[in-house]
């Protein structure tokens, strides 16, 4: 609706907005007679908040009753992406939404609970009847995230649920049906629905000098996440979400090429090392590529 309105070569009238680089953090706006200069983030959020407020008063006006009252479950800025209206008729067109499920030798029904999802992705590993197999049992569920990215890169859905094959576990409350509902209704990015497990990355090394994987975790770390993210820039005291499950989107994934992926799975199915040492050292970085590295 943006780009319908503000860039819009039928409407000059309304073309008042000017990016000149997509890696500045400014923007020109023409307004009371002059382009003046300002923060993106900043009037970005207030053209979506002002279009939020043009699609609910379109939908209110000129939508179905179930329409209506569907859109009164979610967010504007979760799932509807455009309205166009032509002749008084409502184009609207819902954000995609997958689920990655990594699952091991586990029933998985549950997962069709969730509402809204345009397709599920689930994981065996060592499963080859599968189309969606991990042919080695290595990583956990990080070469299961891993593989889907890979595959998926250039078409992914808005957004990606990825998540374990437990409805219920200790390092969540509840089940990951209401769990999924909170991570839309966020309105965030980047979410992960691990309530009840948080690690600063000071545990992170304490963890690892215990288990005497501290080595390996620093080796790791600067063979795969230094050049886009150098540790000493994170704060080793700050408390974030661990255990991997989290609802993602596509942008935030896409800020980080292909091929740091790649690298990362090839690592994971090949190494050595235990399941509960990779895995782990994934848990404990995932919020740094989707979280840290977009703010840097």
């Amino acid at each position: 609706m943006i780009e319908k309105i503000h860039f819009n070569p039928s409407k000059p009238e309304n073309m008042n907005i000017y990016i000149s680089n997509k890696k500045d953090k400014y923007l020109i706006i023409y307004e009371d007679g002059n382009w003046n200069i300002k923060q993106e983030n900043d009037e970005i959020n207030s053209l979506y908040e002002s279009k939020e407020f043009l699609l609910e008063d379109l939908f209110e006006q000129y939508g179905t009753p179930e329409l209506r009252q569907s859109l009164h479950l979610f967010s504007f800025n979760t799932l509807i992406v455009c309205v166009f209206i032509n002749h008084y008729k409502i184009k609207y067109y819902f954000i995609m939404i997958n689920c990655v499920v990594s699952r091991y030798q586990k029933n998985t029904d549950w997962v069709y609970k969730l509402k809204n999802i345009s397709k599920y992705y689930i994981y065996d590993k060592e499963t080859p009847t599968n189309e969606y197999n991990i042919p080695v049992n290595k990583g956990h569920e990080a070469s299961v995230y891993l593989k889907y990215i890979i595959d998926h890169y250039d078409n992914l859905a808005d957004f990606t649920f990825f998540i374990h094959d437990d409805e219920y576990a200790w390092h969540h409350s509840g089940s990951i049906i209401s769990l999924f509902d909170e991570a839309l209704m966020s309105n965030k990015l980047y979410y992960n629905i691990n309530d009840k497990c948080f690690n600063r990355m000071n545990d992170v090394l304490i963890c690892c000098n215990r288990n005497k994987w501290i080595d390996d975790f620093k080796n790791w770390y600067n063979e795969h996440i230094e050049i886009y993210v150098p540790f000493n820039i994170l704060n080793l005291n700050q408390y974030n979400r661990n255990s991997a499950q989290f609802l993602v989107h596509k942008s935030l994934i896409r800020k980080l090429p292909l091929e740091f992926y790649e690298k990362l799975y090839n690592w994971i199915i090949t190494t050595d090392m235990e399941n509960a040492e990779t895995s782990r050292f994934l848990e404990w970085t995932w919020h740094i590529f989707w979280d840290i590295y977009p703010n840097i």
